[in-house]
Formats: structure tokens, sequence, C-alpha cells
């Protein structure tokens, strides 16, 4: 059956004489449309069946096994996410900004974490990503969280795809492919989160053009708005690259409209990115204040990464060595952000042969993509322009580009698909293919010379193997689609083999999730219900690094990143494993054992009263530590308490009575001037009162990086709190923001003429309404 009038102009987006197609709204009324996001929402949610169903979880709290009742089993090798910062960093301390906010206060500060830490500096939790970072309050929020990231992006995309006018097959399968993309696929933490507001940041950008070539108003609101949660959603290297691909965008966009309407362009554009900014002040000043006293660690040369040539097989073949880190030797895991596969290298291949609509468009991604993808595998021209330019040389980019990549080959993909709904692509998509099995069959001798397929016999072989029919089965069935002439039988059948393979690739990370389980929470019912103020070590991770911040516990230990310079000097003090990113990556449980019988004393000092182990690999059974007493066991877990624990508020140089109403208000009655001393970290940010005047904090004497104020003879009634530094001028910029998003959208809502001097009443407002 061939295609139908009204549907050929949907593909083709064309208007009305003397009048661009990219202007028009697209062809075939809401309703039918309806049907392109009703299947991307079916294809979505069928990707995750295996964990909806209870089948396997890949909630990254079961897969700590300090949490679970019994050790969990995988049913397949490897595991669900190429990143443990989905549970510790976004689970974790997204739980506690969630908590936070459910309980009034503003996510500054986590009291939580190691000796306090900032929190919504740190940027990954996305304490300000709302009302998203919400969801992760439950215990399988940051399932669903990922699930709704997905459903924005095919949203969006499929938004875009319209402004740009392309039909409903096209934006159907690149929906799919955008919503199962492999950043998704095989991550789960922080990155995810800014991935659905490119495309979001991408249409606003294209309506921004549409509506200044027509002089009508719009634009700029989608642009403030995307680019605000691009920002806030956590991660700033994914919201950076993103931004540049933006500005590429932008750039296109520019050359494409006419010279009389390009001010227009740009002022809704401009207008949109301030207000953007604006709205996101609280996100990345506090962050761009916490990095003048904190340090990123390895990120800080990340220009030195690289993948391995041999690892271009698996960007193509993502299934190549099975689920992530199923075999630890088989890829450079650890480098890779995701992969393109085999259906959308072929679209996207393909798109630059077909046809030549939106040619700058198309000149831009797969130029986008190329560069990147040489200065990932180290390319000379490529690698030595991304390693010399700050701050983009300080970018993890083999992980945190691959979001932009892939965003940029699904456009490819759209445009390929939309130029088959127009004439058949008979012999370009044989070029196409003939291209695509010479790459694949390069990129497979590479990684063969580089001995990284795995040998016979094994998993590993049945991977490869399944893998390569795979690939060959979808780019032939694609090819001999594509090479006959357009129907409608035709695009359903290449958007059920795009949505087949994509939703195969996404699925096989699930199957390598746990077995549901049972969640040990006894122990942490006991030291929520006695630590009080106190704080709680862990032995072999029996609380997991940060979880004690979503249930309630003081935990020493932290992990954070950037971490500030005051808590790497405080934890070298103290002892023991207690910043994860300084020493927790290199210990082992004799090494463990051993830090922490020798900072028994500085873990005291720091107000250490607990210590939780493991019940089944307690080092304290046969060999107890002097002063430490067993308070607590079951089949999951041993709590010891230690003795001559320092109290989190400590009065010294009078003689005083305290009365504790919570870590930010104590009241005091001193019969002489005397020193009260606080056991949080000191930083730039915290200001006391006592009796309503200011209070100066000084450190702690023979602890610096405590907090200590002078108390009064007599009654003191002394409150901290804390605040990023600039924080007057984060609320100022958000006002502005959100009178700004106001005005936009006021501006959105004017109808305003054609003609940029309307006459009549209203006329300029009109007229001034038309620039944004």
């Amino acid at each position: 059956m061939s295609f139908s009038a009204s549907d050929t102009a949907a593909a083709v987006g064309a208007g009305p004489a003397g009048q661009p197609a990219a202007t028009q709204p697209p062809a075939g009324g809401g309703a039918r449309w309806l049907w392109v996001y009703l299947a991307v929402l079916v294809v979505t949610l069928i990707s995750h069946l295996p964990e909806f169903s209870g089948w396997v979880t890949c909630n990254p709290i079961y897969s700590n096994y300090g949490l679970v009742a019994v050790s969990p089993l995988h049913l397949l090798g490897g595991g669900c996410s190429m990143d443990g910062n989905d549970g510790g960093t976004l689970q974790a301390l997204g739980g506690r900004a969630a908590e936070m906010w459910l309980r009034g206060s503003l996510p500054w500060w986590n009291s939580l974490a190691g000796l306090g830490l900032p929190l919504a500096a740190e940027a990954q939790p996305a304490a300000f990503f709302l009302p998203f970072v919400l969801l992760l309050h439950f215990y399988s929020g940051i399932v669903i969280l990922k699930l709704v990231m997905q459903l924005l992006a095919g949203a969006f995309i499929v938004a875009l795809f319209r402004e740009l006018g392309l039909g409903r097959a096209a934006a159907c399968v690149g929906a799919i492919l955008f919503s199962l993309n492999g950043s998704f696929a095989w991550f789960a933490h922080s990155p995810i989160l800014p991935i659905p507001f490119l495309p979001a940041l991408l249409f606003g950008l294209e309506r921004c053009r549409t509506r200044a070539v027509a002089g009508r108003p719009g634009g700029s609101l989608w642009v403030a708005l995307a680019l605000a949660y691009s920002i806030v959603a956590g991660f700033p290297e994914t919201a950076f690259m993103d931004g540049l691909l933006a500005a590429i965008w932008a750039i296109v966009a520019f050359v494409r409209t006419g010279a009389a309407r390009r001010p227009g362009l740009v002022t809704k554009i401009f207008a949109g990115g301030c207000v953007g900014m604006a709205l996101s002040a609280p996100a990345w000043i506090s962050f761009a204040d916490y990095l003048q006293i904190a340090s990123t660690g390895i990120h800080a040369f990340a220009a030195q990464s690289s993948l391995p040539v041999g690892q271009a097989a698996a960007l193509l073949l993502p299934t190549l060595y099975g689920p992530p880190y199923a075999d630890r030797n088989a890829g450079s895991w650890a480098g890779d952000g995701g992969y393109f596969g085999s259906g959308l290298a072929l679209l996207a291949l393909l798109a630059m042969f077909s046809g030549r609509r939106l040619a700058a468009l198309r000149w831009a991604m797969a130029g986008w993509i190329a560069f990147w993808l040489c200065a990932f595998f180290r390319v000379p021209l490529a690698h030595t322009i991304w390693t010399s330019i700050k701050p983009l040389n300080e970018v993890g980019v083999t992980r945190y580009a691959m979001p932009s990549l892939e965003c940029a080959a699904v456009v490819l993909a759209a445009l390929a698909i939309d130029d088959w709904c127009r004439a058949r692509q008979g012999l370009r998509t044989m070029w196409a293919a003939c291209l695509f099995a010479t790459l694949t069959a390069v990129t497979l001798l590479v990684a063969a010379v580089e001995r990284r397929l795995p040998p016979p016999p094994g998993a590993g072989q049945i991977y490869l193997v399944a893998t390569l029919l795979e690939a060959a089965a979808v780019v032939l069935a694609i090819a001999w689609c594509m090479t006959r002439p357009p129907s409608r039988r035709g695009a359903l059948a290449v958007a059920a083999l795009v949505a087949i393979e994509a939703t195969g690739q996404f699925m096989l990370p699930e199957f390598a999730g746990t077995l549901p389980n049972r969640l040990a929470l006894a122990p942490i019912a006991y030291l929520r219900e006695h630590a009080g103020l106190s704080r709680v070590y862990t032995l072999h991770e029996q609380l997991p690094i940060n979880y004690g911040s979503w249930l309630g516990v003081a935990s020493m230990q932290a992990d954070s990143l950037p971490f500030a310079n005051e808590w790497q000097l405080a934890a070298e003090a103290i002892g023991g494993d207690i910043n994860d990113e300084v020493t927790g990556w290199t210990m082992t449980p004799a090494s463990e054992l051993a830090s922490f019988r020798a900072s028994i004393n500085g873990l005291r000092a720091a107000g250490t009263r607990y210590v939780i182990v493991a019940a089944g690999a307690d080092p304290f059974v046969a060999r107890p530590e002097p002063g430490m007493n067993g308070v607590y066991g079951d089949g999951n877990a041993h709590i010891y308490e230690l003795a001559g624990a320092a109290p989190y508020f400590e009065t010294s140089g009078g003689s005083c009575q305290v009365s504790t109403f919570s870590r930010l208000h104590v009241r005091t009655q001193c019969a002489a001037p005397a020193l009260l001393l606080r056991r949080e970290l000191r930083l730039p940010g915290w200001r006391a009162t006592i009796n309503g005047g200011k209070a100066p904090i000084q450190p702690g004497n023979g602890a610096n990086y405590f907090q200590q104020v002078a108390l009064p003879a007599g009654q003191g009634d002394i409150r901290w709190r804390y605040a990023p530094p600039d924080a007057d001028l984060i609320a100022w910029l958000f006002a502005f923001g959100v009178f700004g998003a106001g005005m936009l959208a006021a501006a959105s809502a004017c109808r305003g003429a054609r003609d940029t001097s309307p006459a009549g009443p209203g006329g300029r407002l009109r007229s001034a309404a038309s620039f944004f």
C-alpha cells in the first residue's frame, strides 16, 4: 500500500506556496501524532518488562549486600549499570535531598555524610531537579526516575522532529531509538538525567527559528526551561557537552534563517539563555562556589583518558561482550558512555547519502559525531583540540559526550527515514549498508588484533556469535525495506525492526540484575533509635557508603565528588576509611580492619559512637577490641558501641549546661564565658547566632576542621545556618529567572502579527512580543 496524500504531506512537511515548510504545523493533526507518542510509550514500557514483572531488579540498593538478608544472585554475569554511583550517589544522596524537600528545608547541607558535607553543591544528587528528585524518596524511585527520563526524551525528540517538519514514521523511529539509547541502557546515575533536555533545548532553538521566520512570538521559554533543567539535572559534564551541541545547532539555525529575521532569532535565543541560566542559579552557582574549596579528583585528568581502538566495535555492536562488566577483560568498560547499535548506525550513515534537505544540519550532526569519535580514539588533531581547550579538557568525553552523539545520530536517522518516505532510496541504501559492513569488519578486525574478542568456548563466544547474527539480520532487513518504494507497511516494518533491536539491547543489562530480595533494615532501625547526633562507622560496607544519608543514620564514611579540601584534611587527621574518594577504592577487608584499629582513637574524638559490621565476617568475635561493647546482633549485622566517644556538642573553659534540640539549635547556661565545640565540618557558608546576634565561627581547638563559638555567661540560644557563600546572588538571580520566565510565557501567549509594526491598539506590545 502506498502513502496517501496526507501521509506524504506529513512526511515532507510542505506548506502553502511561498511559505517555508518548516514554519508550518506538521500535517496530519494532533490525533494522528498521538499514535507516535503512544508507540514510544509502549516500546519504552516493554523495555522494562523484566524488571517490572519482578523477575529481576536493577535497583542498586539490592546490589549492596549489607542491606539485604541474603547475598543477591545474578541471572547473568556482569551487572545492570556501568557505574555504581547509581546507588551511592544518586539514590542515596538524591534520596536525602528528597527527604529534605519533603520536610520543608533547602538541601544545601547534608549532616549525615562524613563530618557534614555540602549536598546541592556536589551537583550529582540533583538536589534542585524538581519535581523529579522527589521520586528518590521511594525505595524504587530510581527505577521510576529512569523510566520518566526515557519517556520525556522520546516525547521531546518527537516535538523536535515535528518542528523540523518530519513525518510520523521518521519521528516514531527516531523517538524509539533515543528513548532506548545506549546511555540509558548502560547507566542509571546522574549523567542520564540531562539527556531528555537536550532534544527539548534543540526543539526550543528550532521553534525560535521558525517563529522568527514567521515574525511570531514564542520559542524562548522552551530554551529557558530546557537549559535550566539540563543544568539542575545534576551532571555538569553531560550538560556541558549537550550545550556545545546546542550551540552548533543554534549556529546552523542562524545560517538557515534569512538575514532580515536573524536579529529576532538571536534575541529569542539570548533571552531564553539568560532566563535559563538565572533559573538554574541555585545549582550552578553553589557548584562553582564549592569548586573554589574542593577537588574533582581524577576528573581533573579527564584529558588523559581515551578508548582503545578495539573498543570501537562495541559502539556498533553493543552486546558483543554481553552485559556491562560481564567480561572485564573484553573491553575498556570504564571508559564507555553508551553505544549506537547497528540499526541506528546504518540509518545515520544513510542520511549522508539520501537527500539534501537540511544539508547544513546533516553535516553539522555528522561532524559532531566524527570529531568526538576521533577524539575518543586519539586521532591526533581531534585529540589535541580536546586536550588543549579549558574547560573541555576536564570533561570525561568518552563517557559524557555519548548522549549528545547518540542524539545527533538519531537526528540523522530520522532524516534518512523521512527521505525514504519521500522517495525510494535503493542504491543509496546499498551504499550505506556496504559502508556499515566495512566499518564493522574493520572494528572487529582491530578488536581481534588487540585480543578483545572472547576466545571459544564460553558465554562470551555465544554473545559474539549472537550479536553478529542479529546485526546482520537487522541491517539486511532494513536495507531490503528501504530499497523498495515507500509504503505504510514498509514504514511499520522498519519501525518494528528498530524497536526490536533497541529493546533487546536495552534489556540485556536488565537480565544481569539481581533477584529481588528482602532488605535487612533492623540494624538500621536500632542505629536510628540510639545513635542520636553521634556518628557510625561501618566495616565491609555493611552500611554502604552514603546510604546512611538516605536512611537517617549519620555515617562517618562518605563518598562525594567534588570533595572539600577540608574534608580530605580531616579524613587524613582522623584516619580510617572515611573518605572513599581518597582511600576507599584501594581498601581490602584486611587493610580496612587494620586502618580501623589504627584510627580508633581519632574516630572516637570525631564523635563516632557505633561500629556496624557484617555478622558473617565479624573480626571482633575472635579478637575483641578493647573499649568496644556489643549492643546489637542478628544474622545480618553486629553493632558495637565505642566507649569514650566524644559528643557532638562539647563545652570547654567554663561550667555549662547544654540543652540540645537538633544539630542546628542548642541552649546553654554557663557560669562564666566558655567555648562550644560543634563537631561539624567548618566550611564557608556556615553562620551562627547567639541570642539573635551574629557569632563568629572559629576553628575548633585541636581540630581546625570543626566549628567553635564563644559562649557568654548566663543563658545562650545558639543557632546555626548553612547556605552557599553567594546565597544572596542566587536568590536575586532566581527571582529574575522566575520573573523572566513569566514574561516569556506572556510573550508567547501574545498573537503577534507577521508585520513587525502592526497597527491598532496594543500593536507595539505585540511587536515587542514577537522578538521572544
